[in-house]
């Protein structure tokens, strides 16, 4: 890195993959009525389906949904980090910073958590400070909420913006060819916030498992 300090990624020249595309329009309903239009994240949606340890704003349900949304994701392809550099760090160690989508079943996570600011934006807390007044021992009682809030509000994101593609990888040892969608969030500097690789499957299970899907056509 020539001694220079590393800078989050820009999503320019490294996104040209990002189609918008879902090939079955069962799936699509499924995932735009639930990560878009009903994304059970507060503040992302009129429509938003309730989800209790968002309402509850409960961190120890948080965790529980989180540890359920990641299940099966070994734990070192999965980060969460307050910075944007170190999420571009963990991409480039581990090769994911690239322009192409990857070519196995291997699911990963890398993301930036949610801001402490919405935790009183969003949830109701600290209604007597001001944002900048929230310090680390305020919002660190809250740090599975502030993660598990990140992973749906980048889901959400990356669908409403396109910046996502579906391929078909073939998955386990019978060979068959299961869907898979690779999402990107960026910021307003269109800095890379979070980038994920994940089985529809999953994505259609943790729907179920929260207690919020809209039921389509499988």
């Amino acid at each position: 890195m020539g001694g220079r300090q590393l800078k989050a990624l820009l999503a320019q020249g490294r996104s040209g993959w990002a189609n918008g595309t879902i090939a079955s329009r069962d799936r699509k309903v499924i995932l735009f009525d639930n990560y878009l239009i009903g994304c059970p994240v507060p503040g992302s949606s009129f429509a938003g389906r309730t989800c209790e340890a968002f309402s509850r704003v409960d961190n120890s349900m948080a965790k529980e949904l989180l540890d359920k949304c990641l299940d099966g994701i070994p734990g070192n392809s999965v980060f969460c980090h307050a910075e944007l550099r170190m999420v571009a760090r963990w991409l480039i160690d581990n090769r994911r910073e690239g322009a192409t989508v990857p070519s196995g079943s291997h699911e990963y996570v890398c993301m930036a958590e949610s801001k402490p600011g919405i935790l009183k934006d969003h949830y109701g807390l600290f209604a007597n400070m001001e944002k900048k007044q929230i310090s680390a021992k305020d919002w660190r009682p809250y740090m599975s909420l502030l993660a598990v809030d990140a992973f749906f509000r980048h889901i959400r994101n990356s669908i409403a913006h396109g910046s996502f593609t579906e391929v078909r990888r073939k998955k386990g040892d019978s060979g068959k060819k299961e869907p898979f969608l690779y999402l990107q969030d960026t910021n307003a500097q269109h800095q890379i916030s979070a980038r994920m690789y994940l089985s529809y499957e999953r994505l259609e299970r943790i729907a179920d498992d929260v207690g919020w899907v809209a039921k389509g056509n499988k």
